[in-house]
């Protein structure tokens, strides 16, 4: 009987160990199994099977639900009028225009070059290339602008100005601040109030304090009220 005990705890001690073995194999083979946290398209992958992957390594890029982004950079004074769910329009280097959706506007700008970051999503499409090169048209907001022709904007190395005919027919330069481009016209976002006399040309031959004769020339203003002429 002594014999028989000893040899039944000998047994399940041998199926504990088996067990333990098998315990450890099955969480040795899950973690050999890489689940991605969403459904998606690889894009990229950089681990080969039989490889092991450092901590932290990145192994696959995937885009989400099939879709893919535009990492877009906008002008810092365009920011104000693009908002998430804005339709856009993207062209792509082979003429190709796809349709997409403004997902996310950065709230901060580089602060070296101005611009701020928008996010487009974008339909799956075989045209699409990670790394590739696109232009986006987003439609804004419509707002009253003030503008002037690009013609009037001077620019030198104190920035954008305008030569404003005053009292007395002499030119005064007003600096200014220049948003949009809208066709042959600059929206003014500061500097001046909006119905100014301006220099249309020939501003860079002048000098502050020069007498001009001035001519009102009517100029239609499409982006809105209180045109500099």
């Amino acid at each position: 009987m002594a014999e028989r005990a000893l040899q039944a705890r000998s047994a399940k001690a041998a199926l504990a160990q088996a067990q333990a073995v098998l315990a450890d194999l099955r969480l040795r083979q899950s973690m050999m199994v890489v689940r991605a946290p969403v459904s998606g398209r690889i894009l990229s992958r950089s681990v080969r099977p039989g490889e092991v992957a450092a901590a932290g390594q990145v192994m696959f890029r995937l885009a989400r639900d099939g879709l893919v982004e535009l990492d877009a950079e906008a002008a810092e004074t365009r920011l104000a009028g693009l908002a998430p769910g804005a339709r856009a329009s993207v062209r792509l280097p082979d003429g190709q225009t796809l349709s997409g959706v403004v997902r996310l506007v950065s709230p901060e700008v580089d602060p070296q070059t101005k611009l701020g970051r928008v996010r487009v999503q974008l339909p799956l499409s075989q045209a699409l290339h990670p790394g590739g090169f696109a232009e986006a048209m987003i439609n804004t907001r419509p707002r009253q602008a003030i503008t002037a022709p690009q013609s009037a904007v001077l620019y030198d190395g104190d920035g954008a100005s305008l030569l404003v005919v005053v009292q007395g027919e002499r030119v005064r330069k007003v600096p200014v601040k220049t948003g949009l481009l809208i066709g042959d016209r600059v929206e003014i976002v500061q500097g001046v109030r909006g119905g100014e006399r301006v220099v249309l040309s020939g501003g860079a031959l002048l000098l502050p304090g020069d007498k001009v004769k001035a001519t009102n020339v009517e100029i239609a203003d499409a982006a809105g009220k209180g045109a500099a002429r």
